[in-house]
């Protein structure tokens, strides 16, 4: 959904706070764009110091864009409130002006130039007051807020659930981080055997071949993301596996970290995402009986790279599940992984539903981190930047797009 909206006849009038383009604790604007839209608020605002009033009501803005011309059927509307000014593209979008917060050539306000007094009289009546611009700013963050993305999620586990968690955890004697064996009894319901397991019984009904597609993380991201844990990880999951081609850097990275027995735990439905369904025809042959042939191609490529010694075979550990239920059963088992690789939801808050949820699942000092920043949909940048903003969290550059965010060790 879109952010708010404010109307032109909901606004406050005048235009005196920001005059001929300077904004009072603004620097100059600039004809410059950070690109995307943005990540604390994308909002349709009748004055341009609405804007500034609510980029300085919120202490994680460090600028704005403002345009005259944005309508609120745009995508791009005409407020938008920044959390980083760094990155820029070096040229404008469309009229679009880049106001930069603080700095030693801030616009002051007249009363801090020439006194409170001096300040009033010269502005007149066209000048809003401090009040006016508080009570804008407070209207503009109320409606954003209506709209605003999904920040927090709790998670409960129902009554009739509570036993067989309990069970689960009494078995586990307070361990959050199994060992591969004690994963795989609990999410596939079998013993581990070197000679009896899911990769050495497979086998292939469809005879489907496994999918040679090339993976969007790097063995170079995922060794990155691997450093900014600090140490070889213990329990590692994949939000959104597909047909595996990142579950393979994940793994062979996990061998070379001498994590060798460190459980992957891949969650994923493996049916049909949007684009699939759209892209379906006859000749692509996507679908076995109507069903996707993704989780096939997933468990036929992961044979053959255990049977090729490419990967260790105590890492892979399939979970049919939705994302949401995954997370509901690790918080019910009372697991914390150390590493979570995020390779779901494109859509508009989608992100933001997938990351608020599996960061309560995280692991105090763990991390959580994704690929593609800058190279998808703006609203996947919006949600991983506004994510990472509301929780004061660092987001970090782990190269060509790959992204991480590191949360606070208890």
């Amino acid at each position: 959904p879109a952010m708010g909206t404010i109307e032109e006849s909901e606004a406050v009038s005048g235009g005196g706070a920001c005059q001929l383009g300077l904004c009072p604790g603004f620097q100059p604007p600039v004809g410059d764009d950070v690109p995307g839209n943005g990540d604390i608020a994308n909002v349709q605002l009748a004055h341009v110091e609405q804007c500034a009033s609510m980029c300085l009501a919120n202490p994680h803005c460090k600028g704005f864009e403002w345009s005259g011309t944005a309508k609120s059927e745009d995508a791009t509307r005409s407020c938008q409130l920044v959390s980083s000014t760094d990155s820029r593209a070096g040229m404008a979008y469309r009229d679009f002006r880049l106001y930069v917060r603080g700095g030693d050539t801030a616009v002051k306000a007249p009363e801090e130039e020439a006194g409170a007094g001096a300040g009033a009289a010269a502005g007149g009546t066209d000048c809003l007051t401090q009040v006016q611009i508080e009570e804008a700013a407070e209207k503009a963050m109320g409606e954003m807020s209506k709209y605003c993305d999904v920040l927090e999620v709790e998670i409960k586990i129902e009554d009739r659930h509570a036993a067989k968690a309990n069970e689960i955890r009494a078995s586990l004697a307070g361990i959050d981080k199994p060992t591969y064996a004690q994963l795989y009894q609990l999410i596939l319901g079998k013993t581990f055997q070197d000679t009896d397991n899911i990769w050495s019984t497979l086998r292939n009904p469809f005879q489907v071949e496994a999918d040679t597609s090339p993976s969007k993380l790097t063995a170079a991201q995922a060794d990155k993301s691997i450093q900014l844990l600090g140490h070889a990880p213990e329990f590692v999951v994949e939000l959104g596996s597909g047909r595996g081609a990142a579950t393979l850097v994940l793994a062979a990275q996990l061998d070379a970290a001498g994590a060798r027995g460190c459980p992957l735990v891949c969650v994923d439905t493996w049916t049909s995402g949007l684009d699939e369904m759209l892209g379906r025809t006859p000749e692509k042959k996507l679908s076995l009986d109507g069903q996707s042939a993704a989780y096939w191609q997933f468990m036929v490529g992961m044979q053959k790279a255990i049977l090729k010694e490419a990967i260790s075979p105590k890492h892979v550990i399939p979970m049919a599940a939705t994302t949401a239920v995954g997370a509901k059963w690790m918080m019910a088992a009372g697991l914390r992984p150390d590493l979570i690789f995020v390779n779901v939801g494109r859509g508009a808050d989608e992100t933001s539903l997938e990351l608020a949820l599996w960061y309560s699942v995280l692991a105090p000092g763990g991390v959580l981190f994704g690929a593609e920043l800058g190279e998808s949909d703006a609203s996947f940048d919006r949600d991983i930047r506004h994510f990472a903003a509301k929780r004061e969290l660092d987001l970090l550059d782990l190269g060509s797009g790959a992204w991480g965010v590191k949360k606070p060790a208890a």
